[in-house]
């Protein structure tokens, strides 16, 4: 496995993980923002997570869209 597969594998771990915690935070403008602006809504295919994955831009721009979904709407905590 070459670097940058093992960057894109971790990328779209991350993105992956990334989407779980936004579903987690179980506020719907919180999951609308995300599935608007990132991933889309109800991913199936690996696609879905993979086209981020592959372009720094798109990455470096899910992660700030994350970070500012946590910002405001994680001062409430996560669903167990």
């Amino acid at each position: 496995m070459t670097v940058q597969d093992q960057i894109k594998a971790k990328r779209i771990e991350n993105v992956r993980n990334m989407h779980n915690l936004v579903c987690k935070l179980n506020d719907e403008g919180a999951y609308e923002w995300w599935s608007m602006d990132g991933v889309p809504d109800c991913p199936q295919d690996p696609d879905d997570f993979e086209w981020f994955a592959e372009d720094d831009e798109n990455y470096e721009e899910l992660v700030e869209l994350f970070l500012k979904i946590l910002k405001r709407y994680g001062k409430d905590g996560f669903v167990k």
